[in-house]
């Protein structure tokens, strides 16, 4: 049986087409030097449309106000075919995506002019800098570090070089010209319009510092261990928030994909139908599902089951992120029409969906495995209310998440503004999520103190956090939350600090 965590496109015309023919695809793959070292191998396709896969890191501060950064990595390429010589570049960007500067690996002309054994390194749109020279079939170390003086707004770039087995060498020390403030997020940029080729990336690291800028051609001596590394020895990358996206132009339409997630494209998608089943994980934001009868609205761990055959679209005015599933999936068959599901108090869908999709390079069976457990958990631990009344208690769920620190907060006035008898609308509650309203934002209100509390330690006043979780009375606070885990909070803090003696 094939499982794929991927992006379904919203341009209905490239789906049956795409299936790893356009863009940059990522796989694990073995070091092409060394078998027993894993590393992420990427391919990249040519193609007439404007396409290139964007790969998000966000930089790791190992300081309280960063004023400089070091990103370092091991990359190895293979003979390029190209017609372009736009090929891989890594952008430096803010946290509002505004792009600080960028550095350029092109192709270097090939004797055929066909076929490239060469790339140049420089810094793009600056001509002034000499270009570095690298070759195929060797692996390189890059450390690239920067320096932003915070009193006259000048920056420095030091480039790094080694080949495999030499120490790094100071390649270039120059100053440039960042318009933003310090970047704190790398983008590796893969084009493959008019451009094909294999690329391999290991042990990635973008670390915030405070360094101060130096002449000299040693490179930083920041300790490893301070270092977030993106190591990718099982398959899978070892940080969360490490995400392969792709960007691609058709015409007007900007569609963003991913090997296992989509996040919102300008345009909304155009109704389109499978011969597999689909499910849908809602990580964040909100939308609406629209089928040929219905419209569903989905909020954050909403879950859509799309039976084969089904045309649909998800539209939305807001940022949402969902994971798609999809298969043959034996065990759905009783599905005809689209469900939607609501995930459970605990997020266990959610997190089951996420090792899902954290592991998609990993192991095929084990990737299956996680699927199917996924699986499982929606057909045995979640009930297919009518979408009428799903869209109620999903709204109240929403609005219990997204206000349970405001103590005003009324379930009772939840229930009547539903239009419904209030005892209708709480067994319909109850139906969905195993719990009345009123235990269901109680139940919030205490896991969110309980991080609050987890969080601050001896610093916490147990009267600010209970404010901080919409409960007036200390008194009344200190009860439930003693009724959830069985100790006071006080306790509890004692029992968090005596783990850490």
């Amino acid at each position: 049986m094939e499982i794929h965590a991927k992006t379904i496109s919203n341009d209905n015309e490239l789906t049956p087409e795409f299936k790893g023919l356009y863009g940059a695809r990522f796989y694990s793959d073995t070091d092409p030097k060394d078998h027993l070292n894993k590393v992420i191998k990427i391919f990249t396709a040519n193609t007439i449309f404007n396409v290139s896969s964007t790969t998000n890191i966000e930089g790791h501060a190992i300081c309280p106000s960063p004023c400089s950064f070091e990103f370092e990595m091991r990359y190895y390429f293979e003979s390029v075919w190209y017609y372009s010589d736009k090929y891989f570049r890594i952008e430096f960007c803010n946290k509002a995506n505004t792009s600080g500067f960028a550095l350029a690996f092109n192709v270097a002309e090939g004797e055929s002019n066909i076929h490239a054994e060469k790339l140049s390194l420089t810094l793009a749109g600056d001509d002034s800098m000499e270009k570095i020279s690298l070759y195929k079939d060797r692996w390189y170390s890059f450390k690239f570090e920067y320096y932003r003086d915070i009193n006259t707004k000048e920056s420095r770039l030091k480039i790094f070089i080694g080949e495999e087995g030499a120490p790094l060498t100071l390649m270039r020390d120059l100053p440039i010209r960042v318009k933003t403030d310090i970047p704190t997020r790398a983008l590796l940029i893969h084009s493959a319009t008019k451009i094909k080729g294999i690329q391999y990336l290991d042990d990635i690291a973008f670390t915030l510092t405070d360094n101060k800028y130096s002449p000299s051609d040693m490179p930083a001596a920041t300790p490893r261990s301070a270092k977030k590394i993106y190591d990718f020895e099982d398959g899978i990358p070892s940080e969360r928030n490490f995400f392969v996206e792709m960007r691609l132009k058709k015409f007007d339409d900007f569609l963003t994909m991913d090997p296992a997630a989509w996040n919102t494209a300008i345009n909304p998608q155009i109704r389109h139908a499978h011969d597999f089943y689909e499910v849908m994980l809602v990580q964040t934001g909100e939308a609406i599902f629209v089928d040929e009868v219905c419209e569903y609205p989905l909020f954050e761990g909403s879950i859509v089951i799309v039976p084969p055959g089904i045309k649909h679209r998800i539209i939305s005015e807001h940022k949402y992120n969902i994971i798609s599933i999809s298969g043959s999936f034996d065990q759905l068959s009783r599905f005809d029409e689209p469900s939607v599901l609501h995930d459970n108090i605990y997020g266990e869908g959610k997190k089951l969906a996420e090792l899902a999709l954290y592991n998609r390079f990993g192991s095929e069976e084990y990737f299956s495995s996680l699927c199917d457990t996924f699986l499982r958990f929606v057909l045995l631990n979640l009930d297919y209310p009518k979408s009428e009344m799903a869209a109620i208690v999903y709204r109240m769920i929403d609005m219990m998440k997204k206000n349970y620190d405001n103590s005003e907060l009324s379930v009772i006035q939840m229930l009547r503004d539903s239009g419904y008898a209030k005892d209708y609308v709480r067994t319909k509650f109850f139906e969905v999520t195993k719990m009345t309203p009123k235990k269901y934002l109680t139940t919030i209100r205490m896991k969110k103190a309980k991080e609050l509390l987890s969080l601050y330690g001896d610093n916490a006043s147990i009267s600010k956090i209970a404010e901080q979780v919409g409960i007036v009375d200390p008194a009344v606070f200190s009860k439930n939350f003693k009724q959830f885990y069985g100790m006071s909070p006080k306790q509890f803090i004692k029992g968090q600090k005596d783990k850490k003696v």
